[in-house]
């Protein structure tokens, strides 16, 4: 009797998706244990085993037999799959039996999920410090644009959006802009700050006026808060609105060289900023037995 029959195969697996995570690193490498087991009317030609790699990136290793049981693994590495990718797998198995009659089996499959779920990074964060002046003409209705800098980063699925929006009360800033690329994933936004401000010569902190946000192609974002310092200076000098006429007395020698007189006058100032804080009276010229004003 001649035996015309091909081996027929089962195949066992694990046909559940690996998934790879950029937070667990980004040189993983996992592998399937598959086995298939051959049945045929004679005997079966273990040396013609062939794995047939149909679909995906991944490579065989530890094919071994137990009887008529090919068993070993398909193994497979985080580095050949692109970042938010799902990749299929695909392998079957040949065999001939003693006569050569040649033997395939049905095929195996899984999946491989390379999944970004690292967050993208913000750093260089710099924010314009602004200043008003009172001898610009600013009010406390005055508004001036600052600029704010900063880069982003991300190792693995690549940068998706970059964003900037005012998140701060609108009674310190006005407006933000439109996040604006400058190159090497570097970025800038103007803004748009109020004077709100009280008068002096340091600077006063607006926090979280501005968040800036970044988010890659898996997904994953991450913001920065930024505060930003302005002030408002007083460089307006204060100033005199009236100056009396002079004023003249006379002695009489009668009174004696010992007399002495008081004469007041008044000064009229004013100050359309910050106020005025102080004010003084000194001598500048006159005779010495005129003591000083006060």
């Amino acid at each position: 009797r001649t035996d015309n029959s091909p081996p027929t195969a089962s195949v066992s697996g694990n046909t559940g998706t690996i998934t790879f995570n950029t937070s667990s690193g980004a040189s993983q490498s996992s592998y399937k244990s598959v086995s298939v087991t051959w049945s045929d009317h004679s005997s079966i030609d273990t040396s013609s085993i062939q794995v047939q790699h149909l679909a995906g990136s991944g490579s065989w290793s530890h094919g071994s037999w137990s009887g008529n049981t090919y068993s070993g693994r398909w193994n497979v590495s985080q580095g050949s799959y692109s970042y938010e990718t799902t990749t299929t797998e695909t392998i079957r198995f040949r065999v001939r039996d003693v006569h050569g009659i040649l033997g395939t089996s049905s095929n195996y499959s899984f999946s491989v999920t390379n999944n970004d779920n690292t967050k993208p990074t913000i750093s260089n964060v710099s924010a314009s410090d602004i200043t008003f002046y009172a001898s610009s003409g600013h009010t406390s209705s005055s508004t001036l644009n600052g600029t704010i800098t900063w880069k982003v980063a991300d190792s693995h699925s690549g940068i998706s959006s970059v964003s900037a929006s005012r998140i701060g009360s609108t009674s310190h800033i006005s407006s933000v802009g439109t996040a604006s690329h400058t190159g090497s994933n570097n970025y800038s936004v103007t803004f748009t700050l109020k004077n709100s401000f009280g008068y002096g010569n340091s600077y006063t902190t607006r926090s979280n006026m501005v968040r800036l946000s970044v988010t890659d192609n898996g997904g994953n974002t991450t913001t920065s808060d930024v505060d930003i310092r302005g002030r408002y200076i007083d460089n307006v000098n204060p100033f005199f609105s009236s100056v009396p006429a002079a004023k003249y007395h006379t002695f009489q020698t009668s009174q004696g060289s010992g007399a002495t007189a008081n004469m007041s006058v008044s000064v009229t100032v004013g100050d359309n900023h910050s106020g005025i804080s102080s004010a003084t009276v000194e001598k500048v010229s006159g005779s010495s037995n005129w003591s000083a004003p006060t």
